[in-house]
């Protein structure tokens, strides 16, 4: 078992130093499981499937995030937005402030 391509994180949104980290399955995985989620977010889907990468709404959340290899797949469906090569475009992360008013 091995890898097609380097696996590269990125952050979405600023974040800040003591923040905790997380991603959803449905940017990297393609498989026939399913998952409960108890996470308790407003936007969580209560089951997590290997197929969620699928669905319109979680592609337009996601836009270009999803991993190398799901991109490919979903630019050859019409009209999901995913264009390869562009997979993970740059992204200007900004340093979060402290209580103290430094910057993290």
């Amino acid at each position: 078992m091995g890898f097609a391509g380097n696996i590269v994180l990125v952050a979405m949104r600023d974040i800040c130093a003591s923040e905790e980290l997380t991603t959803d399955y449905a940017l990297f995985d393609d498989s026939d499981g399913t998952l409960e989620c108890r996470c308790g977010t407003p936007s969580c889907r209560s089951t997590v499937s290997g197929r969620d990468w699928q669905r319109p709404d979680t592609q337009r959340k996601y836009g270009s995030y999803f991993s190398s290899c799901l991109l490919r797949r979903l630019s050859r469906k019409p009209g999901t937005g995913a264009t390869p090569g562009e997979s993970f475009p740059g992204r200007r992360l900004h340093a979060c402030t402290r209580e103290d008013g430094r910057r993290a």
